[in-house]
């Protein structure tokens, strides 16, 4: 076998401002992993949902009361605005849509 293809983490990224913060940078995944669906609730819909939108974003802006960089985690997501979630979940659909039309 002499063609290899090297495995590597290629899904497009968007980058997202949301609603309760202007000045936010959020970037997110057009899809997830299998390794980010491993281990997910399946019967807590609720959790399910905030490990789903903790495994879409790549990367954020946000920072703690003293400036430190906030690290992307599902206890960090917990605290966004209800308003913010749903608006992030839905561009991240789109998202997904959009790049399996292409």
């Amino acid at each position: 076998m002499s063609d290899k293809v090297i495995l590597q983490d290629n899904r497009p990224t968007k980058e997202l401002t949301l609603p309760s913060f202007p000045g936010s940078k959020v970037t997110i995944y057009s899809s997830l992993l299998v390794r980010d669906i491993q281990g997910m609730p399946t019967t807590d819909a609720l959790g399910s949902g905030i490990s789903t939108m903790h495994k879409l974003i790549k990367d954020w802006n946000f920072t703690d009361e003293d400036g430190n960089d906030l690290p992307v985690s599902e206890e960090a997501v917990k605290n966004l605005p209800l308003e913010d979630a749903e608006f992030l979940m839905s561009e991240a659909t789109e998202f997904a849509k959009a790049q399996k039309k292409t």
